[in-house]
C-alpha cells in the first residue's frame, strides 16, 4: 500500500488591513513518508496596488513594416502620384524658366554683337584709316591707282591732277610738243636710210629728227619721286575691300562730276571725272 500523502497547512499570518477571511495567499506544502516538504513563502506585496495592464483590445502597435499595414498600398500609390504631380509642376517651371534664360541670352548677345561692332569701327579708324586714304589729299580710296614702277597707290583723281601739272608745266616750255610724234618710233625704212647718208650730212638729218621729236614730260610718283614710265593700274580688288570697309562705316562715295579732259576739280572741290582712258594722255599707246 503506498504511503499517504499527509497534507499540513502552515500558519498564516495575515497581514494588518486585510480582511478576515480565506485568502489567495495561502501556501499548502506536500509531504512524503520521508519527511515534511515546506514550501517557500512569497514575498509579501507591496501596500502600492499594481496598475492591471490595459486589455489586449486597447494596445495599438505602430510598426514601418509593410507586412502589418494593410493600407500601405493605397498610402504610397497616393504619395508617388504626390511626387509625380510636384515633379510635373517643377519641369512647368523650369521651362519657363529656360524660357526666359533663353530670351534674356539672346539681348546680351545682341548688345555683345553691337558692342563688337563699335569696336570694329573704332579699330578701323584708328589702325586701318592711313591704308584706306589718299596719301595727298587724305580722302577714301574710291579709286585706288598703282604704279607699277615703284609700288605706291594714290585715288585716280589726285593722280591724274599730279600728272597733268607735270603735263601743263611741260607744255608751256615746249610749246610744240606732240606727245604722238614724241612717242613714235621711226620706221624701218627710215631707219635704213639713215644708214646709207653720208656722215656730214647725218649730223644735219639728226638736228631734224631731234626738232619733231621733242622730248616727252617727265612723270614722277608723288611720293618718292621715282619716274613713272608705265602708265597707273587700277587696283579692283583692293577698291572693292575699300568700298566694303566704309559702307560698313557709313561712309558714301562722292558724286563725280562730268567727264573732263583736262583733269580739272569742280567748283564744290569735288574731282571731276576722267575720260574713259584717263592715261592715254600722258603715255600714248
Amino acid at each position: 500500500m503506498p504511503a499517504a500523502r499527509n497534507t499540513h497547512r502552515a500558519p498564516r499570518h495575515a497581514p494588518l488591513g486585510s480582511s478576515s477571511g480565506r485568502s489567495d495567499d495561502e501556501i499548502i506544502s506536500l509531504s512524503s513518508d520521508d519527511g515534511f516538504l515546506l514550501g517557500r513563502q512569497k514575498p509579501k506585496k507591496s501596500g502600492k496596488k499594481k496598475t492591471k495592464p490595459p486589455p489586449d483590445a486597447e494596445i495599438v502597435e505602430i510598426s514601418d513594416d509593410d507586412d502589418d499595414a494593410p493600407v500601405q498600398p493605397i498610402s504610397r500609390t497616393q504619395q508617388m502620384q504626390r511626387q509625380i504631380d510636384q515633379l510635373r509642376q517643377e519641369n512647368i517651371r523650369l521651362k519657363h524658366d529656360s524660357a526666359r534664360t533663353a530670351k534674356e541670352l539672346g539681348l546680351v548677345r545682341a548688345q555683345l554683337v553691337t558692342a563688337e561692332k563699335g569696336k570694329a569701327k573704332a579699330a578701323i579708324d584708328s589702325d586701318m584709316d592711313e591704308y584706306l586714304s589718299c596719301e595727298i589729299c587724305t580722302s577714301r580710296l574710291w579709286t585706288p591707282c598703282l604704279l607699277p614702277d615703284c609700288g605706291h597707290t594714290f585715288c585716280k583723281s589726285c593722280l591724274f591732277d599730279w600728272f597733268n601739272q607735270t603735263y601743263n608745266q611741260h607744255l608751256a616750255s615746249n610749246p610744240q610738243y606732240q606727245p604722238q610724234r614724241a612717242h613714235a618710233e621711226l620706221p624701218a625704212n627710215v631707219k635704213a636710210i639713215l644708214r646709207t647718208i653720208a656722215p656730214g650730212q647725218l649730223a644735219l638729218v639728226q638736228q631734224l629728227l631731234d626738232l619733231y621729236g621733242l622730248p616727252a614730260p617727265k612723270y614722277t610718283c608723288p611720293s618718292c619721286r621715282r619716274e613713272a614710265k608705265t602708265r597707273p593700274t587700277e587696283v579692283y580688288g583692293f577698291k572693292k575691300l575699300i568700298h566694303v570697309i566704309a559702307e560698313s562705316n557709313g561712309e558714301k562715295e562722292p558724286a563725280k562730276a562730268a567727264p573732263s579732259l583736262h583733269g580739272t576739280r569742280s567748283r564744290r572741290g569735288m574731282p571731276a571725272a576722267q575720260p574713259e582712258d584717263a592715261w592715254a594722255k600722258f603715255f600714248p599707246a
